[in-house]
C-alpha cells in the first residue's frame, strides 16, 4: 500500500529508526498512527519527492 499527500515532509523521528511506540511528549501534534503503522506493518519506507511525500507500507497476508 502506498498513502501519498501534497503535505510537509514527515518529521525523521517518526520514520527513520523506528524501535517501539514514540514518547507522546517527543511528538508533534498526532504522532501515534505511525507507531501502529509501524507495530502492524511487515515493512515501511518512506520518501518525499517532487510529486509529495510517499510511504509504502507492506503486510504479508496468509
Amino acid at each position: 500500500m502506498v498513502i501519498s499527500d501534497h503535505g510537509q515532509a514527515m518529521p525523521e523521528t517518526l520514520h527513520a529508526g523506528f524501535n517501539g511506540m514514540p514518547n507522546p511528549e517527543d511528538l508533534p501534534e498526532g504522532g501515534w498512527g505511525m507507531g501502529l503503522i509501524h507495530a502492524l506493518a511487515d515493512s515501511t519506507h518512506y520518501i518525499r519527492d517532487a510529486q509529495g511525500n510517499h510511504l509504502y507500507v507492506s503486510k504479508q497476508l496468509a
